[in-house]
């Protein structure tokens, strides 16, 4: 199938910051919309559940346009992706690989979170490419036909024929490798070589809900499917988005589980994931000697919150 951005030309990075800007101007008006459907409540004592769909029951249709805005600002953002090939030819750093089964691409790039109780601007490929960013571009094979790639990891795109000879070279130049644990037939190669031929402390698996233990286990040696095998009953902790925990690697190929916990007064719009994706992986940037930083708490983000919170409850008791 040919591609989207192809058939565009050179006009797609142009409509996708056109799409991206409207998306951007129709979500603040869904905030808007939904202020003032709060503070509308109360002032008048109108629960916000009672008529949800009535003329002032504006919440309901913010949620709709909001994820509808999300929608086309990832839309427009997707047509100004570049290729791996564009961005390793102007960053000369090592990539970061990330290997996964494609069918985890819908997963990791979810907008809402678990039943619509949490927005996403930025998915969970798009916060590893930003934990990463200090390393080195995050690269990742595409999925083939595909008409926009996704959001987080540069594409490159192979041939059937082709396409192990090129991981494996990728694998050897990357400074980490990050592999996503599944089950498809591409990505148990991958990691069959991953385990035998990385130095160890450069590879890094990132454990999901959907994380098939025993593909994991097959593909490794008998001594390492053992340690392995030892860390499972750790990887039972709800994580964060489609994400349980990382397991690393020390040069002895001692493995190591990091989970990933949730801390809410960290949690940021624009990157819902970066805070507990960098502080777990803090021990292995370590062993690495990879530069890592904290996150920057997002103080603008609380700031509103607390105003518009304040605010309401002025609005209550002056009622």
């Amino acid at each position: 199938m040919e591609k989207l951005r192809d058939r565009l030309g050179s006009g797609a990075p142009r409509l996708g910051q056109l799409a991206e800007t409207c998306g951007q101007v129709g979500f603040a008006i869904a905030v808007g919309a939904y202020v003032v459907d709060l503070l509308y409540s109360a002032r008048t004592g109108t629960s916000l559940w009672v008529t949800p769909f009535s003329l002032l029951g504006l919440w309901t249709l913010a949620l709709g346009l909001a994820w509808l805005m999300i929608k086309l600002i990832q839309f427009g953002r997707r047509l100004q992706v570049p290729t791996a090939d564009e961005v390793l030819a102007r960053d000369a750093r090592p990539p970061v690989l990330y290997l996964r089964s494609f069918r985890d691409d819908d997963a990791t790039h979810a907008v809402f979170e678990r039943w619509l109780l949490r927005v996403n601007y930025r998915s969970e490929e798009e916060e590893l490419a930003a934990t990463f960013a200090e390393v080195g571009p995050l690269v990742a094979v595409g999925r083939p036909g595909e008409v926009l790639p996704h959001l987080g990891a540069a594409r490159f795109y192979f041939r059937d024929d082709e396409w192990k000879d090129r991981v494996a070279e990728l694998m050897a130049q990357a400074s980490v490798v990050v592999l996503r644990v599944g089950g498809s037939r591409g990505l148990i190669w991958e990691l069959e070589r991953a385990l035998t031929t990385l130095p160890p402390q450069k590879l890094v698996l990132l454990i999901g809900h959907n994380a098939n233990w025993q593909t994991l286990l097959a593909a490794a040696p008998p001594a390492l499917a053992e340690k392995l095998q030892a860390l499972q009953p750790q990887a039972t902790g709800s994580g964060v988005g489609s994400m349980r925990g990382f397991i690393v690697f020390d040069g002895a190929c001692e493995p190591r589980y990091l989970p990933l916990r949730r801390r809410l007064l960290r949690w940021s719009l624009l990157h819902p994931y970066l805070y507990e994706l960098r502080v777990a992986l803090r021990s292995c940037f370590s062993t690495l000697a990879l530069p890592w930083s904290e996150p920057p708490f997002p103080i603008k983000q609380v700031t509103i919150a607390l105003l518009l919170g304040g605010l309401s409850i002025l609005l209550q008791l002056s009622r």
